[in-house]
């Protein structure tokens, strides 16, 4: 319907079959996706909404789960992109606040999701994974285009009395993340961060912190080990010392570790040392064996990758525990260094807790 196709007849046979059985919707997920359409498709008909979109609504209301302030919902079913857990119940979230929204309905219910939308954005300004991310967004900003759009505020942000940026926001660009870095912080002490805003407007904002621990030290706080129970990716090069033009192979096995797990949609994220050429006819090889083995092959396969100048990206499909995958690449050496290449991870795509991590490669180049 908010495609543009309310008016096809396949659309509307949809809809009411969906009006006739929105009954039988159990699951919070399920009810969202289906309280959202019956929404959309009475806006659509400039109609008040129908007793099933209400009926609907006020289901999925009782299904809401409280903590303190926030509101949330948690579904036994993966998403539609494969979401279970956390991130399943941030999708399911952004989807009841976007009906309730449309809906004008259930207000403070719709308030408190938002909250917890809030709080489970991650340190990047995401929410984990993409769909996630573009349902919470819809959500979001369904909250602040009303008051938004007339948002007309100058933001000063200012780190320890000192350093200070100013943001300006405004109806052109009050649906834009724009984001502040502050690099020189106290280290090992308190650093007080100010956000005064002159104007008028709703504004949310984020404050995040990042900092990084050298690997050989990394023993001393066990709580910031990466974890390797859901995944494990083993990376080996066949030498550690080599000469520039020399080629060095590198075995890759990743696999999951828990009981009947499976990951639908993988990514293998591998780290490219400094002052290598990747030999990307291995990796050329690996997508074409997939595309030989056809749709009916169940097995973990290799559907894609991507080169950036620090790592590779695979994208993996149906990635199972039993089953793991192993596949093979070389690198090429350029220069004469000593080198040690990024960390390795593995995770699954739409539930990223689920995740492993492989520590730097050393490698000599004479």
């Amino acid at each position: 319907v908010n495609a543009g196709f309310g008016d096809e007849p396949g659309t509307k046979k949809g809809l009411d079959y969906v009006r006739e059985f929105q009954a039988q919707a159990k699951d919070p997920y399920a009810l969202a996706l289906v309280a959202n359409a019956l929404v959309a498709a009475d806006l659509s008909e400039g109609a008040d909404l129908h007793p099933p979109t209400l009926d609907a609504l006020e289901r999925l209301a009782g299904l809401a789960r409280r903590d303190g302030d926030s509101v949330f919902w948690s579904s036994e079913v993966a998403s539609f992109m494969g979401s279970k857990g956390l991130t399943g119940s941030i999708e399911t979230t952004a989807l009841a606040a976007l009906a309730f929204q449309r809906a004008e309905r259930y207000p403070d219910l719709a308030n408190g999701a938002l909250g917890y939308l809030l709080k489970e954005k991650d340190s990047f300004g995401t929410w984990h994974n993409t769909q996630a991310t573009v349902l919470s967004l819809k959500a979001l900003i369904q909250s602040v285009r009303g008051g938004g759009e007339n948002a007309n505020a100058s933001v000063k942000i200012t780190l320890n009395g000192g350093q200070a940026h100013t943001l300006q926001v405004n109806p052109q660009n009050f649906d834009v993340v724009q984001m502040v870095s502050f690099e020189d912080i106290n280290p090992g002490s308190d650093n007080h961060l100010e956000i005064q805003v002159e104007g008028q407007g709703s504004l949310m904002y984020q404050a995040a912190a990042s900092y990084y621990l050298p690997w050989e030290v990394l023993d001393q706080y066990p709580d910031l080990a990466p974890a390797q129970d859901a995944v494990s990716i083993d990376v080996r090069y066949d030498r550690e010392q080599l000469a520039v033009n020399d080629t060095v192979g590198v075995t890759v096995t990743v696999q999951l570790n828990e009981k009947g797990a499976r990951a639908d949609s993988a990514l293998v994220d591998l780290g490219l040392p400094p002052g290598f050429t990747v030999l990307s006819e291995d990796l050329d090889a690996l997508v074409s064996d997939t595309l030989e083995k056809g749709e009916t092959y169940d097995g973990p396969a290799v559907q894609r990758y991507e080169l950036t100048p620090r790592q590779i990206l695979v994208y993996v499909s149906n990635l199972a525990e039993g089953q793991p995958l192993t596949f093979n690449y070389r690198l090429r050496a350029r220069f004469p260094l000593a080198v040690r290449s990024p960390a390795s991870n593995a995770y699954d795509y739409y539930n990223p807790s689920v995740s492993g991590e492989n520590s730097p490669q050393t490698i000599v180049v004479q």
